[in-house]
């Protein structure tokens, strides 16, 4: 035995571990999505306030039925209570992360162990993906997302009986403020103008204030609360028409995953915070147009 050198251990977990990897994603048509998917119930696992409100909007729109769990350790406890048609799970959540809850049930005694789970991702990293599938999920949909681009899993894993689709003409939208993404404000919304209402007032009420936080944990070199925060908000942008600071948010990430230096942190930071700024009035110009109508 050779002093110093530590002691080994060996930890065997009854865990089913799936070795899946990223599959080619299905694709359906437009015309393949009905208007109605009444007799579905949806478990809904997501910690982000914003990203909750955008996901329930798309679901009622289709008459569907769900319910909420606010993080991985909720999910465990109402999937032993019912059983659901589907469930979408967030990957990154407090006390309990989506790959955990996955996990969990999977392999114990519960209603919904072959129900498909369908992971919320806000990473564009093809190692988180594949885990997802290593761990037991069906799928994943990248946030943000699109409504077409829901619809179209709900229809390959609820496989609705019938289809009769009249979607609403999604070139007739709202003149969006030329500052902002208009062509994805209007795919994601369309006519329905109280929904895009919705999600801005829910972005000046719940993720402004979080912004100048950027700064504050980048100043305090705290990266590991920086990357929760850039990652929390990130998906949000894309939501309210900022596309291009979602990608900055993406960028800002991944240079903490791959340890880039503190000052190249903090450049970042500089930078995303002042194209906020810039973009800031054109978002609550677009808010007051909404309010309006």
């Amino acid at each position: 035995m050779k002093w110093g050198g530590g002691t080994s251990f060996k930890v065997v977990l009854p865990y089913q571990i799936y070795t899946e990897e990223v599959k080619a994603e299905k694709t359906i048509t437009q015309l393949d999505i009905p208007n109605d998917f009444s007799g579905f119930t949806i478990l809904m696992v997501e910690d982000n306030v914003m990203n909750r409100k955008y996901l329930g909007k798309l679901l009622e729109k289709k008459n569907i039925q769900f319910e909420v769990a606010v993080d991985g350790l909720e999910a465990i406890r109402m999937v032993q209570q019912k059983k659901y048609d589907l469930i979408l799970m967030d990957i990154q959540m407090p006390n309990m992360n989506g790959y955990e809850a996955t996990l969990s049930i999977r392999n114990t005694q519960n209603h919904n162990r072959e129900t498909p789970v369908i992971a919320l991702t806000a990473s564009a990293m093809l190692d988180q993906k594949n885990k997802a599938y290593q761990v037991g999920m069906n799928d994943y949909i990248s946030k943000p997302f699109t409504p077409q681009q829901l619809f179209e899993k709900l229809v390959i894993y609820l496989n609705p009986a019938s289809v009769d689709n009249k979607e609403e003409d999604s070139k007739l939208h709202l003149a969006y403020n030329e500052a902002l993404d208009a062509e994805f404000l209007a795919e994601l919304y369309g006519m329905d103008f109280d929904y895009a209402l919705s999600m801005f007032q829910s972005f000046a009420q719940d993720i402004m204030p979080e912004i100048p936080k950027l700064s504050l944990l980048a100043e305090q070199a705290d990266l590991s609360a920086l990357g929760k925060l850039a990652h929390q908000i990130k998906p949000t942008m894309a939501m309210i028409g900022l596309t291009a600071l979602e990608k900055k948010l993406q960028s800002l990430e991944e240079a903490i995953h791959n340890k880039e230096t503190v000052s190249g942190i903090k450049s970042r930071v500089t930078e995303i915070v002042q194209y906020f700024e810039s973009k800031k009035e054109a978002v609550l110009s677009q808010l007051k147009r909404l309010e309006s109508l």
